[in-house]
């Protein structure tokens, strides 16, 4: 992240906004500091140029960028906090179920908020599914979070029937049938 200034890691998922400016600065430091110790004149230019251009480069990114994002730049908050933040914040479904998208240590510390959201919300999306609601969102819902499995079940297998019946596919026999036989092959 140091050296590489990739703008993205500067979200609190990642190294945070102030730790990754205050790196930017940091880095030109340290180039500066080891041109002086290398001790060749053409170097030190080089590297305070370097240096000089990607302060310049930045202040201007900041000065050119719509406001409401200077901000992400120096937010002190962690990602627990971050996370936190945008569960409680949201006013959309599918925002504050990004939140189960990062790891759960994230968010542990509003576990049970989020099973009651979620308790609330899961009889709803069977009814009537939001577009949001993917495979991959159905299939982050914790098990935890639900304690009717038949209900997690249905959330999650949903999709999959209504793609089988899409493709107009047989079911097969096999998965219909409680009671399954299976033949010897001689």
């Amino acid at each position: 992240v140091d050296w590489t200034c990739v703008m993205q890691f500067r979200h609190q998922n990642e190294v945070g906004g102030l730790y990754w400016s205050l790196n930017l600065f940091v880095t030109c430091a340290i180039a500066i500091v080891s041109a002086l110790a290398h001790g060749d004149a053409s170097v030190l230019l080089f590297m305070g140029g370097c240096s000089a251009g990607l302060l310049i480069s930045f202040t201007l990114f900041l000065l050119t960028i719509n406001r409401q994002y200077v901000k992400t730049f120096y937010d002190t908050r962690t990602s627990s906090k971050y996370n936190t933040d945008l569960f409680f914040n949201s006013t959309s479904d599918e925002s504050k179920f990004n939140v189960l998208l990062v790891h759960e240590n994230l968010w542990r510390d509003i576990r049970a908020d989020v099973k009651a959201w979620l308790v609330t919300r899961l009889p709803m999306w069977i009814e009537s599914p939001p577009e949001w609601l993917t495979d991959n969102h159905r299939a982050s819902i914790p098990e935890w979070a639900v304690d009717d499995k038949a209900l997690l079940s249905r959330v999650r297998n949903e999709n999959v029937k209504a793609l089988i019946e899409a493709a107009g596919a047989p079911q097969s026999p096999a998965f219909s049938s409680p009671s399954r036989t299976r033949k010897k092959v001689e």
